[in-house]
């Protein structure tokens, strides 16, 4: 009975509609549940704004992180340490949060770039977040190459909050790719896509190739 209660439902609403009609009722009905589930309204997000990322472009400074510029930093584990230059390898740092989209979508290439470059360049995400969280969502994606690290409250007792470090943990997501010598090769504020020429370009002057 409900089925052709349903049938005729259906064949009176075709026919007082046009297939635009249709299509776009359709497409609203689409939107309000991505609006109403938040765990696909944050993919549809994701997916959105990585589409629409950007390769990060060479910093148009000669600029160096120094000795001073220390971030007083927590592993998973809760042990403390350090993110100091110069360092014995080129360092990615992409500062975000796991429950942000734009950190989401730009993630997806960092851990990309961390995998093909594993041993040559220290790749590492600065968060706020709690462990538990960062360490669930990268299991889940394969993120193994990438090291989380996480901030303690005195961070800024470390760091120049007008530096290139502190400029970068002061806007989520952002991330920068720095020299061993120090060198800041890439500073990019708001997300952007660690794969393709200007990235491998980017790279190779952070080893000295």
């Amino acid at each position: 009975m409900s089925d052709g209660v349903w049938q005729r439902a259906w064949a009176r609403y075709r026919g007082r509609k046009r297939k635009r009609g249709i299509l776009f009722d359709f497409l609203f009905l689409v939107a309000v549940v991505v609006v109403l589930v938040p765990p696909l309204r944050r993919g549809v997000v994701t997916y959105a704004v990585r589409a629409t990322l950007t390769q990060p472009s060479l910093y148009d400074k000669i600029v160096f992180v120094g000795a001073d510029d220390v971030l007083r930093l927590k592993t998973a584990n809760g042990a403390d340490t350090v993110l100091s230059f110069p360092s014995s390898k080129p360092v990615l740092i992409a500062v975000g949060s796991v429950w942000s989209a734009p950190t989401r979508a730009g993630l997806s290439s960092v851990a990309k770039s961390a995998e093909r470059l594993r041993g040559r360049v220290d790749v590492v995400f600065l968060s706020s977040d709690e462990p538990s969280d960062v360490d669930q969502y990268f299991r889940r994606r394969g993120y193994s190459a990438i090291r989380p690290l996480f901030l303690c409250d005195d961070w800024v007792e470390g760091v120049a909050e007008d530096g290139v470090l502190g400029q970068l943990l002061m806007s989520v997501p952002s991330s920068a790719l720095i020299g061993a010598d120090g060198r800041v090769v890439v500073k990019k504020l708001g997300a952007a896509r660690w794969s393709g020429a200007r990235a491998d370009e980017a790279f190779a002057v952070a080893e000295g190739r």
